[in-house]
């Protein structure tokens, strides 16, 4: 998805439109937030979802490493001085392995809405910054992108840019047909 020419407002909550779905390795999400019409300018902000944040794991963080790769550098050609990076995380209350093993007794989902939605801010209960601090297990990465840190997306509350990327393809097949194929990971 992507919005062009908009300051995006957070807040109020109950005053954002829904956008999505945006894809991770655990499911489908939805962002809310206001895409205001402003002024045509040179930047970009790309929000990229992350599941695990506090858990350095590269083999979970490949799931929006190599989409952001291909879809950002190699498909957009993003140049990483006009380009900011937001992160958005999954509701941290959200317990899927729970929902997962709950009996379905109707054809309503089990789980609370609010899990759907994924959150502006880090999580509370961050187990450990390491791999996010300069020249940590995602540094190489997000410098690609952005000439700068990546900051949670709360931080660029009322910012303009030419075009907001929200989300990057997803990978999984379970998630849903992957745009991605082996031709594009071979690049």
């Amino acid at each position: 998805h992507e919005l062009k020419n908009v300051r995006l407002e957070l807040r109020p909550v109950e005053a954002a439109q829904v956008h999505g779905p945006v894809c991770t390795e655990i499911g489908r999400f939805w962002l809310r937030l206001r895409a205001v019409p402003a002024a045509a300018t040179g930047r970009t902000l790309a929000v990229i979802p992350v599941t695990y944040a506090s858990w350095a794991n590269p083999w979970h963080h490949l799931h929006w490493w190599i989409p952001s790769i291909l879809h950002l550098k190699l498909r957009l050609r993003l140049d990483a001085a006009s380009t900011d990076i937001a992160l958005a995380f999954p509701n941290e209350d959200a317990n899927f392995g729970r929902a997962v093993q709950t009996k379905a007794r109707t054809t309503e989902r089990s789980e609370p809405l609010e899990w759907s939605f994924l959150q502006h801010a880090w999580p509370r209960q961050m187990k450990s910054w390491k791999a996010w601090l300069p020249h940590g297990l995602h540094h190489d990465v997000l410098s690609w992108f952005s000439s700068r840190p990546a900051r949670e997306l709360q931080d660029y509350d009322g910012e303009a840019y030419g075009s907001i990327i929200l989300g990057v393809p997803p990978m999984r097949f379970t998630v849903q047909s992957s745009p991605m194929s082996c031709a594009d990971l071979s690049q």
